[in-house]
């Protein structure tokens, strides 16, 4: 049995991010690579991407950022 086929390229991303907010609450511009770290077939396609920033930033706003993280923890 083949898998299912999609009609596009899941890849890594390079862009500018103009929200990047440290610990202090001071933001920078800085270059990011969003990435897909999982990919589930099943009840349909999920893709989880991440930012290699996102440990570090402290925007409460960003989907990626530490802080949003925590918020959907809880």
């Amino acid at each position: 049995m083949s898998e299912p086929s999609v009609g596009f390229s899941i890849a890594p991303s390079g862009s500018a991010c103009y929200d990047y907010t440290t610990v202090n609450g001071e933001k920078f511009k800085v270059s990011v690579i969003i990435v897909p770290v999982s990919i589930k077939t099943g009840n349909g396609l999920r893709i989880v991407w991440s930012c290699n920033r996102g440990l570090h930033c402290y925007n409460p706003s960003c989907t990626y950022s530490r802080v949003n993280r925590k918020s959907r923890k809880e």
